[in-house]
Parts: structure tokens; C-alpha cells; sequence
């Protein structure tokens, strides 16, 4: 879990810094969580619509614009669902190896025009692959009034997801450290996460049993979720 502390000091301290346009959780004032999914579409987004419509949650999915063409009909089920999405750069790149304008033009343009191609919005909330942003890249998506929108419950089901007890030990991890307008972090892809199914169909009457309510990250965040 070191790696998982490393990254919520750095979402806390973005947080501080720009407490309008970061966020990695709610303010605690409600039983209330937002589930939140990376690295899509991919073959587990119908499946997982299915069981979301079955369970009444409304999820959250940040989708990577090189995979958008082609998953026009899950777009608009998502939204038509009542979900949310948002913006997880172009190709999953990591930041740190481009410089400002190539960061904003080929990730955060290129896909914003593809969102507004296929489904005529712009979303606002921005998740960057592997929590990692330049200073100038953060100030860039600021001046452009996009919310970052991390995480405070990662528990790493994109680790070795076919080893024994995989299911179980996410399950367990994400009950241990639950608390109030909690944002829990999930992976699509783009390796293989055919379980997440199976751990989002058990995640979800657990975390309702315990009394919390699903609503989107940008509800439980308080902000707009496209432009």
C-alpha cells in the first residue's frame, strides 16, 4: 500500500493547493461514495451497465479517447443511465514525458474533440493516468476549468487479477478502508479485468448494507460535469 499513501499525500496536497479544481474525496459530510472506473471502454463496460442498471448505482467512467470511436453505443448508454464520464487523456500516457503544449493538444484537446465528435459534450473531470501531472500541466487544465478528479480508495484490482482470493482481497480492502463520500477507484483495462464484474456484484450490497448511497464523483464533488 505504499504506493497508494504516496499517492493520496499528493491528491491531499493538490487539494490544498487548488481546492476548486482537485479533489480526491468529498468532505465527509454524507454517507454517500462515488464509484469510479479507469482505462475504458473495454469488454467489461456492457456487462458492468447491466449490473448497475440491475443494482440502481450510478457510476462514474473515465475513458481514454483513442478508444472512443467505436463505443458510441456505450456512450450513450452511459449517459442515458444516468452516469457520468470523463477524460483519461488520449492513450494513457504518462505526463511527466511531454511537455505542456504536446500534453494539452494531443491528450487533452485531441480527446475533448473526440468526446464533442461523438456525443456533442466536453466533459470537465479530468483523471490522469498514473496520478502523475507536471506543475505546468496542472496549472494549464486549471486555466481551463477542468476538475481533477482522483481517489481515495484504490484497491489495485488491476494487480495480477487472476491469482486465488483476487476477488476476495479487493473486496476486502475497499470495506477496510471505506469512509464518507469516499471516491473508490476501479480498472477496466486495458489488460485483462474480467473480474471487476464479479467484484463490483458483491462490492455494491456490501457497501449499501453498511448504509451508503452511490451518487457520481461530480455530484459528490459538488461541481459540473461538462462544459
Amino acid at each position: 500500500m505504499y504506493q497508494q499513501e504516496l499517492d493520496l499525500a499528493h491528491a491531499r496536497r493538490l487539494a490544498a493547493q487548488y481546492p476548486d479544481h482537485c479533489f480526491y474525496q468529498g468532505n465527509g459530510s454524507r454517507l454517500e461514495i462515488a464509484l469510479t472506473f479507469s482505462d475504458g471502454p473495454a469488454s467489461t463496460t456492457a456487462p458492468l451497465l447491466d449490473l448497475l442498471r440491475l443494482h440502481q448505482t450510478p457510476a462514474t467512467f473515465f475513458w481514454q479517447g483513442n478508444l472512443l470511436a467505436g463505443n458510441q453505443q456505450l456512450l450513450r448508454q452511459i449517459l442515458a443511465d444516468g452516469h457520468t464520464v470523463g477524460s483519461h487523456t488520449w492513450d494513457h500516457v504518462r505526463a511527466s514525458s511531454l511537455s505542456v503544449t504536446d500534453f494539452w493538444q494531443e491528450q487533452i484537446q485531441r480527446t475533448d474533440q473526440e468526446f464533442q465528435r461523438l456525443a456533442h459534450l466536453r466533459p470537465r473531470l479530468f483523471r490522469p493516468p498514473y496520478a502523475e501531472l507536471t506543475t505546468e500541466q496542472l496549472r494549464m487544465l486549471v486555466r481551463h476549468d477542468f476538475r481533477i478528479m482522483g481517489w481515495s480508495i484504490d484497491p489495485r484490482n488491476w494487480e495480477n487479477p487472476d491469482t486465488p482470493g483476487h476477488v476476495e482481497r479487493v473486496i476486502e480492502t475497499v470495506l477496510r478502508q471505506i469512509h464518507p463520500q469516499a471516491i473508490i477507484m476501479l480498472h477496466e483495462g486495458p489488460t485483462n479485468m474480467h473480474n471487476v464484474v464479479e467484484i463490483v456484484e458483491q462490492l455494491i450490497p456490501a457497501l449499501k448494507s453498511r448504509g451508503y448511497r452511490f451518487v457520481n464523483a461530480d455530484r459528490l464533488t459538488g461541481v459540473r460535469a461538462y462544459a
